[in-house]
């Protein structure tokens, strides 16, 4: 036994040094995968007021909200592919009052490109938007007027896109169909958000154009834009249809955040109601601009 260990020491000492200075073992370290990112960032926001015989009135509540924002990015040669998801949803309670939605929002959004001439993109895009659950004509909550796919929307562009910045993009999409689905069947037999009464699909042809801008404006403070334009060539082609989107958000620390979101949106074939002497008999009916705002503060996780 002593003589084999003797003997198969030298064809060891040989397998350590005999083979030169590569053979000898080293750290390795495994290249990062840099074609796909991922970023996304979770957030729950509370407020709660609680009044007993205040003398200056009011109502004690509670809501909360939560957002979540998922990005991917696959990155390779000439080729880019994003897709990023959006979702919000917040609720109130309130004495007297019940519970009521605040926020609801479900938002994909996909984007493929080829790279075409300088930071120029040939692109395609494809984009669904709708919401969680019903919507009532308060202070009416026996009248739906909105819910989970009524509407939805679904859009399809393809065109040129142009990241003229890191945090800048234009994409110019001169073939785009428009996809308007109310499945709801009061909400499509009244003829609701463009769809011909009865029906619970609508189409439209035209163009678009879509700008982002996501920076940082000062040390911990992001803001976040988007703007879509969309006309229909066969219908009113200078009735542009109009949805923007920002948002400012601070953090506070690694967990603590704050933030505001604006909304603004305009489409020529979405009628809004208007009951001025509130006799339950609406006076106006017509396309109108609508406009949302949601402060936050409350806890942030960052992936």
């Amino acid at each position: 036994m002593i003589r084999f260990v003797i003997a198969l020491m030298p064809m060891c000492l040989w397998s350590v040094f005999g083979s030169g200075q590569d053979s000898i073992p080293t750290t390795v370290s495994t290249p990062k995968d840099t074609t796909w990112f991922f970023t996304g960032i979770n957030t729950l926001n509370f407020s709660q007021v609680a009044l007993k015989n205040w003398s200056g009135g009011g109502q004690s509540a509670i809501s909360g909200t939560a957002l979540i924002s998922h990005k991917l990015t696959y990155r390779k040669g000439k080729t880019l592919w994003e897709s990023q998801l959006n979702l919000a949803y917040g609720v109130q309670q309130a004495d007297k009052i019940g519970t009521r939605k605040t926020d609801d929002r479900i938002e994909l959004i996909t984007t493929y490109g080829k790279e075409a001439f300088g930071k120029w993109y040939y692109t395609s895009s494809a984009q669904f938007r709708s919401q969680f659950s019903p919507g009532y004509n308060y202070p009416n909550d026996s009248v739906v007027i909105s819910n989970f796919l009524a509407p939805g929307y679904v859009q399809v562009m393809v065109g040129l896109e142009n990241k003229i910045r890191d945090c800048f993009l234009v994409f110019v999409a001169p073939l785009t169909a428009k996809y308007t689905i109310v499945n709801d069947r009061a909400l499509s037999a009244y003829g609701a958000f463009g769809v011909d009464p009865g029906k619970r699909f609508r189409q439209e042809y035209g163009g678009s154009v879509r700008t982002q801008y996501s920076c940082p404006i000062m040390e911990n403070v992001q803001l976040s834009a988007q703007l879509d334009l969309f006309s229909n060539y066969v219908r009113k082609p200078f009735n542009i249809d109009v949805n923007g989107q920002a948002i400012l958000s601070c953090k506070v620390n690694k967990y603590i955040s704050t933030s505001i979101a604006a909304n603004l949106i305009y489409d020529d074939d979405i009628k809004i109601t208007e009951d001025k002497d509130a006799d339950g008999v609406p006076e106006l009916i017509g396309p109108r601009t609508q406009f949302k705002e949601v402060f936050n503060l409350g806890i942030q996780y960052s992936l």
